[in-house]
């Protein structure tokens, strides 16, 4: 009959009993009992060889519940170490920390040569390492370093959240390196705490093992001193340095951005950890993503009818965005235009041409040059050319028109998903409160060129004129509205399809009638109609 003190063997399991037999206190010289019906405790070899020829276990083994329920939360590998450390030397397979780390993880195999890091956390803490093999040694070494190192907890989060004016402003700023650490540094903070410690950055940027490795150690120092004061604030502490990230607002006003536009871009964390290269044209095409449009499932289901492929419906609703100029690229990004074709490229961005539809001209090439053709000329200079309508799209079939080139249009990148904004709006007040109006330009109203019908092109110019009829009222100065052209998809595919075509309505003012109310000129197909910029014109230019 055991006494109170002991612990009946029944319910340990038999690597636990092996285990602990193995490593008993040796007893003192004395003669042993003689108890018939029990044996002798196993020396350490039997019990090696006893753990040698278990089998693998394939379920958990049935630990009492009754008394020792497991804990509410699983604890960390740390955390079972400090637990399993503080105990003494006889205790252990009876802890509660062990036995929910035993529940959740299951029983691993157990070698012969070799030592788990279930097996190092179950094992009793009076082992003599002198007594294991050397290749225990070194796999028992490597399972203690691992679990002294800094735990990460990688985000859960598939995609990182970039605004497209910030991609821009690293871009031109020439800051690509250090901001597209900061991104990554921004998407390891999933609790969005603003801080990231040191040693937690370089496990997860620089450890070979790690999915978001970016660098070594030695480049990470370089880029953290770089971006210092515009990504990030270091703080030191004496157990480990922490990283106060900076949020958008701060970031976009010391990159020059004023405002932020567009919706935020989601990237794949593959893109920001390839060459730099790569990084720099995800960057570019966030622009694009972000100005690309989504289409619903009404609209894809008219896009599948054939008979409404070439409608201006369906080019007014297809996924690009609208037709934007290299040199303002250039100018927005700092990339030039050889440049922006190879990033394209090389991030799967789609684009089309477009040209704007003109006046219709004589078919013959030894017609003279009219007025209006040498108006255009004088206009659009080297981009006008004769367009022929051969199966009658906007007109007469073989009817001849002038045409001349728009800037293209530009689809999402590959990879690319469109992102909620969130807090762009209180991101764009705070940037309103950090630069002073008027200080960078942002009292200049920039002109709409380009609608998706030709009543919303016609409106806007009618609201233009009647704001400024009213600012002219209460004020001395008379600032004219400006009469640059807009345009429309005008529906029907262009040379080999490969392009849009686009009505025009070209501003200009007419002599006859008072300087205070232009006329606008209405150009599509085959039809050049002067409309009144007022109600009416509206709705018969509605009606095409």
């Amino acid at each position: 009959m055991p006494s109170h003190s002991e612990t009946p063997r029944t319910h340990l399991p038999p690597v636990a009993q092996a285990v602990q037999l193995a490593h008993q206190p040796a007893a003192p010289a004395v003669p042993p009992r003689q108890t018939t019906g029990q044996a002798a405790p196993p020396t350490f070899a039997e019990a090696a060889a006893i753990l040698a020829a278990l089998p693998p276990a394939t379920d958990h083994y049935p630990l009492p519940t009754a008394h020792h329920p497991p804990p509410a939360t699983q604890p960390s590998l740390a955390e079972l170490a400090r637990s399993l450390s503080a105990l003494p030397s006889h205790l252990g397979w009876g802890s509660e920390t062990l036995t929910a780390h035993l529940r959740k993880s299951g029983q691993r195999s157990v070698d012969s040569n070799q030592v788990t890091a279930a097996d190092v956390h179950s094992l009793p803490l009076s082992i003599d390492p002198a007594q294991l093999p050397s290749s225990s040694v070194k796999s028992v070494q490597s399972v203690v370093s691992f679990s002294s190192a800094p735990s990460v907890d990688f985000p859960s989060s598939s995609h990182i959240k970039v605004y497209p004016a910030i991609a821009l402003g690293l871009l031109r700023e020439e800051r690509t390196a250090a901001g597209r650490l900061w991104l990554l540094l921004r998407h390891l903070d999933a609790p969005g705490r603003g801080m990231v410690t040191l040693a937690g950055a370089r496990a997860a940027l620089c450890d070979n093992t790690s999915p978001l490795r970016l660098c070594g150690w030695r480049r990470l120092r370089q880029l953290l001193a770089e971006g210092e004061g515009v990504f990030w604030t270091r703080r030191h502490r004496a157990g480990d340095d922490r990283l106060w990230l900076h949020g958008p607002a701060r970031v976009a006003a010391a990159l020059g951005v004023r405002r932020l536009v567009g919706r935020p871009v989601g990237l794949p964390p593959a893109a920001l950890l390839g060459p730099i290269g790569d990084a720099r044209a995800h960057l570019y095409a966030t622009f694009h993503s972000g100005r690309a449009k989504e289409m619903t499932s009404g609209e894809l289901q008219v896009t599948n009818e054939e008979r409404a492929l070439n409608s201006s419906f369906v080019i007014r609703h297809s996924p690009l965005g609208m037709p934007i100029a290299r040199d303002t690229l250039a100018e927005l990004s700092g990339v030039c235009a050889r440049s922006q074709a190879a990033y394209e490229r090389r991030v799967g961005v789609a684009s089309q041409a477009n040209i704007a539809l003109g006046e219709r001209v004589a078919a013959a090439p030894s017609a003279p040059i009219g007025p209006a053709e040498q108006e255009r000329a004088w206009q659009q200079g080297r981009a006008l050319f004769r367009l022929r309508d051969h199966r009658g799209h906007h007109g007469r079939p073989g009817a001849t028109y002038l045409a001349w080139r728009l800037p293209n249009a530009y689809g999402p990148a590959r990879g690319h998903q469109p992102r909620p904004k969130g807090r762009q709006k209180r991101i764009n007040r705070r940037l309103a409160d950090l630069f002073t109006k008027g200080m960078t330009g942002n009292d200049e109203r920039i002109e709409k060129r380009f609608y998706p019908t030709a009543a919303g092109a016609i409106r806007n110019y009618e609201l233009r004129i009647r704001n400024e009829e009213t600012n002219a009222r209460s004020s001395f100065v008379t600032r004219r509205p400006s009469l640059a052209p807009r345009h429309w998809p005008a529906g029907g595919p262009g040379r080999a399809g490969h392009c849009c075509v686009w009505a025009t309505a070209a501003g200009q003012r007419n002599r006859s009638k008072p300087a205070d109310r232009p006329t606008i000129d209405v150009i599509a197909g085959n039809q050049f109609q002067p409309v009144s910029a007022g109600s009416d014109g509206l709705r018969s230019v509605g009606r095409r």
